[in-house]
């Protein structure tokens, strides 16, 4: 994992002191370099963690940064020669407050803090991005079925089973079975976890449809559906089944 940097200091030496600093640490990596405030985007941008950030420069200090980008601020660590602005800088949540000339064992030990600090951050977004489209999933109520005869759009509780045929899967449903092209695979994907569950290589079956669950010879089972439909259920795929079915009422 690596950690993009800005360096936004009017002085240049600046610029070689802090990328002389991290040298030492490979996964950060210096992305941009700034001599004021006013070359900056108008907005925080997406694809920088961190920023190095000097206070006294020309036409607006480092402080009019956060004036610019009201939200999604990247980790803000002040590097400056004037001591009187650590409280201003903190009640801005900086996470950290740097005086020149910059201490080395003082960088290393702020870098070891930034890494977790990044890391967690990573991590939270990218929980918080997963938790969406879980729930994005969760939340489709439209299956698209794309046919020969053109696109069906379909509720997904009026599908009974998928099977797979060959090249082809069949949507089945109570009025009418539609044939398109793709996979089993595909269609799993698509409907998440709702109340879907695998019974054997070629089918899916809506739980919700079952009305009995009969054992079969080999540990396998016979599914019944409440269309009158009677689907095999493979002993790969029976307990998964029975443990989805669990606190229902239907009869194994």
């Amino acid at each position: 994992m690596s950690f993009h940097c800005w360096i936004v200091d009017d002085e240049k030496a600046a610029h070689k002191g802090l990328a002389l600093s991290l040298r030492s640490f490979d996964d950060f990596e210096i992305s941009g370099n700034y001599y004021a405030i006013d070359q900056l985007p108008k907005s925080a941008p997406d694809n920088v963690d961190l920023i190095f950030l000097d206070i006294e420069m020309p036409r607006a200090n480092g402080f009019a940064l956060f004036e610019r980008w009201q939200e999604n601020m990247p980790v803000i660590v002040f590097v400056t020669a004037y001591n009187q602005y650590a409280l201003k800088a903190f009640e801005n949540h900086a996470f950290d407050y740097l005086l020149k000339p910059i201490d080395s064992a003082r960088f290393s030990h702020l870098i070891s803090r930034l890494r977790c600090r990044l890391k967690e951050q990573t991590f939270y977004t990218l929980k918080s991005e997963l938790t969406k489209l879980i729930n994005d999933i969760k939340t489709a109520t439209i299956l698209s079925v794309q046919t020969d005869d053109g696109l069906y759009q379909i509720s997904v509780d009026e599908v009974l089973s998928i099977q797979a045929v060959g090249d082809f899967v069949a949507v089945k449903t109570k009025n009418k079975e539609l044939l398109t092209r793709g996979t089993l695979k595909a269609f799993a994907i698509k409907l998440g976890d709702q109340d879907f569950i695998q019974i054997h290589r070629s089918f899916i079956v809506n739980i919700t449809t079952v009305m009995h669950v009969k054992n079969a010879r080999f540990g396998d089972a016979i599914l019944h559906l409440n269309n009158g439909d009677r689907l095999k259920v493979s002993r790969r795929y029976k307990k998964a089944l029975i443990n989805a079915l669990n606190g229902s009422e239907v009869k194994s």
